[in-house]
């Protein structure tokens, strides 16, 4: 993170002495849930330089100059800052843009780790969690965790997707429970303490995904449309 704000800092002198700047708005999310992957946006998609700012050390992936993360547990209430700075010759001139973006992580934490019996009941809502390495995130798990949150919340139901380095307490209780499997799914009740319904290693699919939802709660509230990303 130093070495960012280091690089920061001088692109920012160097722009004053050879180039001219403009000030510009990232495309993304105004606010996230705790836990909940973001993709951030800029009108330039080459020579981007991505410098979150607060928290310090958060862990992101970029891909095609496009921005990606999750935001901490722990930063629940508060929020997440990040600039872009990109470059570009325009008329034999140095054309420096700097971006910034402010995130609001608000949202309902996952109820508390639950016990290690199963419920085999019907309910009308559940939680997904996902617990990962997002480091270690393939584009085969991308392709389940980008559209996760939007088809569980169209079924009714709540969802996280944590990184098992966050060190929020309640995360932590259900990195334990995972065990050493990444990344791991639990779907569980929404009452507490929770009852875990299903758990086992993130299926391959989206639609696998919310097959084991849709066997879970109510028919009535089964999600009838999946958005898929190719």
């Amino acid at each position: 993170m130093k070495k960012q704000i280091i690089i920061f800092v001088v692109t920012m002198l160097l722009s004053a002495v050879f180039a001219s700047w403009l000030m510009a708005e990232i495309q993304g999310p105004a606010s996230v849930a705790p836990g909940e992957y973001f993709e951030l946006f800029t009108d330039s998609k080459q020579n981007v330089l991505w410098i979150p700012t607060s928290p310090a050390g958060l862990r992101y992936g970029e891909h095609d100059g496009v921005f990606c993360s999750a935001a901490p547990c722990h930063m629940a209430g508060k929020e997440i800052s990040i600039f872009a700075v990109s470059a570009e010759l325009v008329d034999d001139q140095i054309v420096q843009t700097v971006q910034t973006h402010t995130i609001t992580v608000s949202g309902e934490a996952p109820p508390p780790p639950p016990p290690d019996d199963d419920d085999d009941t019907e309910h009308s809502q559940v939680w997904v969690i996902v617990v990962e390495e997002s480091a270690e995130r393939t584009p085969a798990q991308a392709r389940v965790l980008v559209p996760l949150a939007p088809a569980v919340k169209a079924a009714g139901s709540f969802v996280r997707i944590v990184d098992d380095d966050d060190e929020a307490q309640w995360v932590q209780s259900w990195v334990a429970k995972a065990g050493d499997v990444r990344p791991f799914m639990f779907i569980t009740s929404t009452e507490s303490p929770a009852k875990i319904l299903w758990k086992g290693s993130l299926p391959d699919t989206l639609d696998d995904v919310m097959a084991r939802v849709n066997q879970i709660i109510k028919p009535k509230q089964a999600a009838g449309t999946i958005r898929r990303i190719n």
